[in-house]
């Protein structure tokens, strides 16, 4: 999989060239190195970029090492780290929703017995709001778990057979 050499865009000419840290060599170095493993790059070309990554010293260089790395990898990794970020929000976003149902059905419960205690009205109706409510932490975590947001299995998410039409 060997691609003609493509230099990066050359910078603005009033653009001074900044140099690079340790860390930003670094961090292109293991771009690379994580290119090769997936095998976007073969093993002689991700020689060379390492050693281009390691001998950067302007921005400019190290943008002539990404420029390197298949387009088509770079989108798919892109996208793989934007899903785990989308997954870890929404893990925590029921985190604050299970702590806010906790609350809630724990005053719910408190009112039920202090007006039990009262006034002698057992009626249990904290059960509606816990059940309705529960029905509501219960899809949240299945989205944040990755799992469907419909149902699996049922009639209705299958296809019907086709019948054949009578002349």
């Amino acid at each position: 999989m060997t691609r003609p050499p493509t230099t990066a865009p050359p910078p603005h000419p009033s653009a001074p060239a900044r140099p690079v840290t340790d860390a930003q060599r670094q961090q292109a170095a293991d771009l690379v190195v994580e290119a090769a493993g997936a095998g976007a790059l073969e093993l002689p070309e991700a020689d060379t970029q390492l050693a281009a990554a390691y001998r950067a010293e302007t921005e400019h260089d190290l943008a002539a090492v990404r420029a390197q790395l298949p387009a088509g990898w770079l989108e798919r990794r892109g996208a793989q780290q934007r899903a785990a970020a989308a997954q870890q929000l929404a893990r925590q976003a029921l985190r604050w929703h299970l702590a806010a149902y906790v609350v809630g059905m724990t005053v719910m419960v408190g009112i039920w017995l202090a007006v039990g205690l009262a006034a002698g009205a057992w009626y249990p109706w904290p059960i509606w709001p816990a059940l309705g409510w529960g029905i509501g932490v219960h899809s949240h975590a299945r989205a944040a778990a990755g799992g469907s947001r419909g149902r699996r299995g049922c009639g209705a998410s299958r296809a019907l057979p086709q019948v054949p039409a009578q002349v």
